[in-house]
């Protein structure tokens, strides 16, 4: 978490619903935003990606409990690094930028303080948001979940390292309904999607494979009021 009124840096250790530990780890400038977290390196532990809205520079604090190695992987001025996932089934997560004039989808390797790759989709349309990251087919690759703002369609790019497959997963969903995330909620080998609606307060599941909706619906109804909204 971060306390942007000191700058701070804290990690909390949770185990279900309890705080086991933590603690400040660093201090850190206004400049630098957490983007995302992966496991960089392949040590099981997940990683801090960072970006720096001032000069660009992309950073990467490897984690190991409270203590850290931070280090710069090259500079995106121009781009913004929207996620980080598994996309070639390496053990090792790469990190995906948009860039801000023309929506070009770019992917990084990296390897300690630096990094390789380039674009992947030139030119990508800015009506599509990116809305979450992880295996929606169960090949052991993330995918990506994207939502057209204009008309509501949600769709799958299926993940090959730097190519991809895939299409249209619901064609027009309504646009009160908000896509909030993807996770593996049945601990099958595929992630479901999380929606709710803005107007109702509906909580629904998507099960997902691929490009296919297997089936799902609302799990709970929570009052769509600003006290309650999800994290994470």
């Amino acid at each position: 978490m971060r306390n942007f009124s000191t700058n701070q840096v804290a990690l909390w250790f949770t185990n279900g619903t309890s705080l086991q530990g933590g603690g400040v780890i660093a201090s850190l400038g206004p400049e630098w935003f957490n983007t995302d977290v992966g496991d960089f390196n392949n040590d099981g532990r997940q990683d801090i990606l960072w970006y720096n809205t001032n000069t660009g520079d992309v950073a990467v604090w490897y984690m190991n409990g409270t203590t850290f190695g931070g280090a710069v992987i090259g500079n995106a001025a121009g781009w913004f690094p929207f996620t980080a996932g598994d996309f070639n089934g390496d053990g090792r997560d790469e990190i995906l930028l948009r860039n801000n004039s023309n929506g070009s989808i770019a992917e990084w390797f990296v390897n300690g303080a630096t990094h390789t790759g380039g674009v992947i989709a030139p030119n990508f349309p800015f009506n599509w948001f990116h809305e979450g990251t992880g295996d929606l087919n169960g090949d052991g690759r993330d995918d990506l979940l994207w939502r057209n703002s204009s008309n509501g369609d949600v769709a799958a790019w299926l993940m090959n390292g730097t190519s991809f497959g895939g299409g249209i997963i619901q064609p027009g969903l309504p646009l009160q309904w908000d896509i909030q995330g993807v996770g593996n909620f049945d601990a099958d080998a595929r992630e479901e999607v999380i929606l709710r609606n803005t107007t109702t307060g509906d909580v629904a599941e998507w099960n997902v494979n691929g490009t296919t909706l297997e089936g799902g619906g609302v799990i709970a109804t929570v009052p769509p009021s600003a006290d309650w909204f999800l994290v994470g």
